[in-house]
């Protein structure tokens, strides 16, 4: 439903300045296209509002909604694109009018809700409310002026509805007492004329009190923090519409995406952090990041410790430790640390998750908490008054020891120079803070199966490591699973520079090579790993393939019997025999070119599984394709776990079936697929590992044929499973 507004448009082309952005970024105040630049993660909450408020005219229904979540979430940004949506579309301007109430005006009863409530509509339709009317009426009693403005608002909004836009409800609903509140929802309930779009920090006691005249009122909605990656396109979309395209380039590298994981796990998913910090990714002076971040602390450090003081003293000491203490903590630990009894802290680490100050991990069978707000170190650090152990961490994330070294030689001033020594000191003694964090992430999706985020993780890694083996991981991955092999070669080449003799790796770039149909390239590269590791049997192999796409048959064929020289009985790869098939298949001119090359291929597993001692046919042939999709041309593992003797025939017709997943039916007619058919079955006939695989084969080719799976119908379910595996119908990630 989300549509591309003009705001939107003109984002694109819009610039601004950093103080402009940091210091006046107060949402109601802010032009609507910095708030449309910079809006991330909640487009589809606010279309979810903006159909509440169409149904809102459009049927007369009214909808009460409330919006709740710490400092710097981004309730004013939201409430303040609510209205401009509003206001921007025609239809809805036309039938509706918003009363956006200030957040900064005090009431304590409910006729002055009502003169706020019509001021509002003189401030934003002056045509249609007499601000002078409303001045002389204030000549009235409370009451007389209560009830004139009651009639006066149902009346108006007989036909067109009244939105209220209320932040801070709490505050609201804290003045005008219970008494007023009731007088409230009753004028809502008996006259629904209007309805509230309101925010506050936390859920209170008037809305979900039982006993309260607003339980059950309002539709609740828990803004949550911005994800990691809500988190990267707010400092993208910051820096486009700053106009800083080298920082733009420099977020969307592995290195920038590391930095913004550990900024994230710094920070929380504040809004207002990456907006302070966003200021600072590309300043060369230290000096204006220190000003504004001391300023976000000391404009943040009044409601933390007013929070604070809402819980006990007991609960009090337990976030205040965890203030102490960056990353998770179990109930255990926390009553070593405060001298308490085990039982009374989990009692009240309960409570504390439950009213939002804390947040709860499992690990195994332990509960681990930590803050649900990280900001609020910077209260507890204030108050300390020490140095602001966030800003600390901050430049460790954002500089190198050796930047850091060259900034303390800069002339910082006094301050800034405090936060670089501090920062520089502590990189000596403490790793770096991104690499535990991937390595978190890495463990944490692979036990979760998210083989697809793995290279990524790799690349980010490697980033900060900048170690080899990272870097070959992070080049299998992309090769292996991602399929991107343009980003594979990437990183294989920065593991060679840094290891040049790593066989493994100039492998994995031959192959990512071959898949790129970079035939020449890819032989250099197996032939330079088979030059530093004659053992290596996966690169003398793999140039049997790469010497069949440059129809270099014969010593394509060479090369396969060299393989099988050097292989021993534990080697667990033989070749990748489907893409050998598919490219005779693709690549010979005639059936009989086609039949031959079959024969000899045949012929060399053959041999290689009698020389093996497999004199007695294999009868798990198809075993290897229930296992696994198949991997890219030649990749060598990431680990190389040993496996039992595999039969070179066995492992041969697996390749056949899988083979199926390479043809293009595009490229040849139905006559030419059935010779490959034909071809093959003139060879394996009689041999009982090509049983099941001719079979299938010849059902894949069937269905490549007439696209139908009419054609499975003869096929029990594990065979037609097998195929629709193999022809990608159903796509299984490998395991590798």
């Amino acid at each position: 439903m989300s549509k591309k507004t003009p705001a939107k448009s003109a984002a694109a082309q819009l610039r601004f300045t950093d103080e402009q952005f940091i210091w006046r970024f107060s949402p109601n105040q802010t032009e609507p296209e910095l708030l449309e630049a910079i809006f991330v993660g909640r487009e589809s909450l606010l279309e979810n509002l903006l159909e509440k408020i169409a149904e809102v005219a459009s049927s007369g229904s009214t909808h009460h909604v409330l919006l709740y979540g710490p400092r710097g979430i981004g309730k004013s940004h939201l409430t303040a694109l609510l209205h401009h949506r509003i206001r921007g579309d025609d239809k809805l301007n036309d039938a509706i009018h918003i009363a956006w109430l200030n957040e900064d005006e005090t009431t304590t009863s409910m006729v002055q809700l009502l003169v706020r409530i019509y001021r509002a509509l003189c401030n934003a339709y002056p045509d249609e409310y007499s601000a002078e009317w409303l001045n002389e009426l204030l000549d009235e009693s409370p009451g007389e002026i209560a009830d004139v403005l009651k009639h006066r608002l149902i009346d108006r909004f007989e036909k067109r509805k009244l939105v209220i836009l209320v932040e801070n409800l709490n505050l609201l609903f804290d003045g005008l007492g219970t008494d007023g509140q009731q007088d409230l929802r009753t004028l809502l309930q008996e006259h629904p004329f209007a309805s509230i779009f309101a925010t506050s920090q936390q859920l209170f006691k008037a809305v979900n009190d039982r006993s309260e005249p607003f339980f059950g009122f309002f539709q609740s909605i828990q803004l949550q923090p911005l994800s990691l990656q809500d988190a990267q396109q707010l400092l993208v979309n910051i820096a486009a519409a700053k106009g800083q395209n080298d920082l733009v380039a420099f977020l969307n590298t592995p290195d920038g995406r590391g930095r913004v994981r550990a900024i994230h796990d710094l920070a929380g998913g504040n809004h207002r952090v990456y907006t302070v910090l966003s200021g600072f990714a590309t300043r060369e002076s230290l000096d204006q990041l220190v000003v504004p971040f001391k300023k976000m602390a000391d404009d943040l450090t009044p409601y933390y410790q007013e929070r604070l003081r809402w819980i006990s003293p007991l609960q009090r000491q337990i976030v205040e430790l965890l203030c102490r203490v960056h990353g998770t903590i179990n109930p255990k630990e926390i009553a070593r640390r405060l001298l308490l009894d085990q039982r009374s802290i989990g009692k009240q680490v309960r409570e504390l998750a439950q009213i939002g100050y804390l947040t709860s991990t499992k690990r195994g069978r332990e509960t681990h908490y930590e803050l649900s707000e990280p900001l609020m170190r910077l209260a507890f650090e204030v108050k300390e008054q020490s140095l602001l152990g966030m800003l600390i961490e901050f430049l460790r994330i954002w500089y190198r020891p050796d930047e850091m070294q060259k900034l303390r030689t800069a002339g910082l001033s006094h301050s800034s120079q405090a936060y670089v020594d501090a920062a520089w000191e502590r990189s000596q003694t403490h790793p770096d803070p991104r690499v535990k964090l991937i390595q978190d992430e890495l463990d944490r999706a692979k036990s979760e199966g998210r083989s697809h985020d793995l290279a990524a993780l790799w690349e980010e890694k490697a980033a900060a490591t900048n170690a080899a083996s990272d870097w070959f991981q992070a080049g299998y991955y992309f090769g292996t699973v991602n399929k991107s092999f343009t980003n594979s070669i990437d990183c294989l080449d920065k593991s060679i520079e840094l290891e040049p003799k790593d066989a493994a790796a100039w492998n994995n770039k031959g192959s990512s090579l071959h898949n790129l149909g970079r035939y020449e390239d890819a032989l250099s590269c197996y032939g330079k790993a088979i030059q530093l590791d004659p053992k290596i049997v996966y690169s003398r192999f793999n140039r049997s393939g790469a010497l069949f796409g440059l129809h270099r048959w014969d010593e394509g064929f060479d090369a396969i019997r060299s393989a099988f020289d050097h292989a021993d009985a534990s080697t667990d790869f033989l070749g990748d025999v489907a893409s050998m098939f598919s490219l005779i298949f693709r690549l010979s001119e005639t059936e009989g070119q086609i039949q031959s090359r079959v024969d000899t291929l045949v012929d060399l597993y053959q041999q290689a599984a009698v020389e093996r001692g497999f004199s007695r046919p294999n009868r798990r042939a198809l075993g290897r394709v229930a296992e696994a999709a198949s991997t890219p041309y030649g990749t060598g593992p990431s680990s190389r776990p040993t496996r039992p003797a595999l039969n070179p025939l066995a492992y041969l017709a697996d390749g056949l079936v899988k083979s199926l997943g390479k043809i293009d039916p595009e490229n040849g007619t139905a006559a030419v697929m059935e010779s490959y058919v034909k071809t093959v079955q003139n060879r394996v006939v009689g041999i009982l590992e090509f049983q099941i695989a001719l079979r299938l084969f010849r059902y894949g080719i069937r269905y490549q044929i007439s696209r139908k799976e009419s054609e499975f119908v003869e096929l029990i379910q594990p065979e037609r499973h097998i195929l629709r595996q193999a022809l990608g119908i159903e796509r299984i990630e490998s395991n590798h």
